[in-house]
Protein backbone atom coordinates (compact mmCIF):
# COMPACT_ATOMS: atom_id res chain seq x y z
CA UNK A 1 0.00 0.00 0.00
CA UNK A 2 3.14 2.16 1.09
CA UNK A 3 4.42 1.81 -2.78
CA UNK A 4 1.35 2.32 -3.94
CA UNK A 5 1.31 5.95 -2.56
CA UNK A 6 4.71 6.98 -3.29
CA UNK A 7 4.21 6.16 -6.85
CA UNK A 8 0.99 8.66 -6.81
CA UNK A 9 2.82 11.08 -4.93
CA UNK A 10 6.17 10.82 -7.11
CA UNK A 11 4.17 10.70 -10.63
CA UNK A 12 1.78 14.00 -9.65
CA UNK A 13 5.19 15.84 -7.93
CA UNK A 14 7.04 15.23 -11.24
CA UNK A 15 3.27 15.73 -13.41
CA UNK A 16 2.70 18.91 -12.18
CA UNK A 17 5.89 21.17 -11.95
CA UNK A 18 4.50 24.59 -12.68
CA UNK A 19 7.68 27.37 -13.53
CA UNK A 20 7.97 30.67 -14.89
CA UNK A 21 10.19 31.94 -17.48
CA UNK A 22 9.86 35.53 -19.33
CA UNK A 23 6.98 36.51 -17.00
CA UNK A 24 4.83 33.36 -18.10
CA UNK A 25 3.42 30.90 -16.15
CA UNK A 26 4.19 27.27 -17.18
CA UNK A 27 3.78 24.05 -16.66
CA UNK A 28 6.41 21.46 -17.46
CA UNK A 29 5.86 19.03 -20.25
CA UNK A 30 8.20 16.18 -19.56
CA UNK A 31 10.93 14.76 -17.42
CA UNK A 32 11.94 15.78 -13.63
CA UNK A 33 12.49 19.89 -13.20
CA UNK A 34 16.10 20.87 -12.12
CA UNK A 35 15.95 22.57 -8.58
CA UNK A 36 12.98 20.14 -7.35
CA UNK A 37 14.70 18.00 -4.75
CA UNK A 38 11.80 15.43 -5.54
CA UNK A 39 12.92 15.13 -8.94
CA UNK A 40 16.67 14.47 -8.45
CA UNK A 41 15.25 11.52 -5.02
CA UNK A 42 13.22 9.90 -7.27
CA UNK A 43 15.97 9.11 -10.15
CA UNK A 44 18.66 8.50 -7.91
CA UNK A 45 16.10 5.75 -6.96
CA UNK A 46 15.44 4.85 -10.09
CA UNK A 47 19.24 4.73 -10.88
CA UNK A 48 19.34 2.10 -7.93
CA UNK A 49 16.81 -0.13 -9.32
CA UNK A 50 19.02 0.14 -13.07
CA UNK A 51 22.22 -0.45 -11.34
CA UNK A 52 20.60 -3.53 -10.11
CA UNK A 53 19.33 -4.62 -13.23
CA UNK A 54 22.46 -3.89 -15.25
CA UNK A 55 24.73 -5.87 -12.78
CA UNK A 56 22.90 -8.78 -13.17
CA UNK A 57 22.24 -8.88 -17.14
CA UNK A 58 25.81 -8.46 -17.31
CA UNK A 59 25.95 -11.36 -14.89
CA UNK A 60 24.05 -13.48 -16.89
CA UNK A 61 26.00 -13.05 -20.36
CA UNK A 62 29.40 -14.30 -18.21
CA UNK A 63 31.24 -11.26 -18.08
CA UNK A 64 32.97 -11.10 -14.86
CA UNK A 65 33.18 -7.65 -13.67
CA UNK A 66 35.94 -6.40 -11.37
CA UNK A 67 34.53 -3.30 -10.87
CA UNK A 68 31.02 -1.42 -11.19
CA UNK A 69 30.88 2.56 -10.13
CA UNK A 70 28.38 5.09 -10.87
CA UNK A 71 28.32 8.98 -9.60
CA UNK A 72 24.80 10.17 -10.12
CA UNK A 73 24.63 8.61 -14.07
CA UNK A 74 28.36 8.04 -15.27
CA UNK A 75 29.67 4.70 -15.01
CA UNK A 76 33.63 3.09 -14.18
CA UNK A 77 33.24 -0.47 -15.35
CA UNK A 78 36.68 -2.92 -15.27
CA UNK A 79 36.08 -6.20 -16.76
CA UNK A 80 38.07 -8.72 -18.83
CA UNK A 81 37.59 -8.18 -22.98
CA UNK A 82 34.63 -9.96 -24.95
CA UNK A 83 36.35 -12.91 -26.47
CA UNK A 84 36.74 -12.60 -30.38
CA UNK A 85 33.96 -14.79 -32.48
CA UNK A 86 32.77 -15.49 -35.73
CA UNK A 87 30.61 -12.05 -35.61
CA UNK A 88 33.73 -9.89 -34.04
CA UNK A 89 36.82 -10.67 -35.12
CA UNK A 90 37.69 -7.56 -36.61
CA UNK A 91 37.13 -4.94 -33.52
CA UNK A 92 39.37 -4.30 -31.62
CA UNK A 93 38.78 -5.93 -27.95
CA UNK A 94 38.12 -2.80 -25.90
CA UNK A 95 35.46 -1.99 -28.77
CA UNK A 96 33.76 -5.13 -28.81
CA UNK A 97 33.65 -5.31 -24.81
CA UNK A 98 32.04 -1.66 -25.05
CA UNK A 99 29.86 -2.34 -27.85
CA UNK A 100 28.08 -5.65 -25.90
CA UNK A 101 28.56 -3.09 -22.56
CA UNK A 102 26.47 -0.52 -24.14
CA UNK A 103 23.67 -2.79 -25.50
CA UNK A 104 22.88 -4.71 -22.30
CA UNK A 105 22.72 -0.89 -20.34
CA UNK A 106 20.33 0.21 -23.23
CA UNK A 107 18.00 -2.60 -23.37
CA UNK A 108 17.18 -2.06 -19.38
CA UNK A 109 14.70 1.34 -19.65
CA UNK A 110 14.49 3.47 -23.05
CA UNK A 111 14.58 6.71 -21.27
CA UNK A 112 18.29 5.82 -20.58
CA UNK A 113 20.73 5.43 -23.78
Amino acid sequence: MICYALGIAMKTTLKNHIFRFNDQIRKQENGGAIGVKAAGDIAGLFMIWWDRRFKSKVEQQGIDMKLYARYVDDETIVCDAIPEDETNDRQKADERTMKVIQKIGNDIHPSIQ
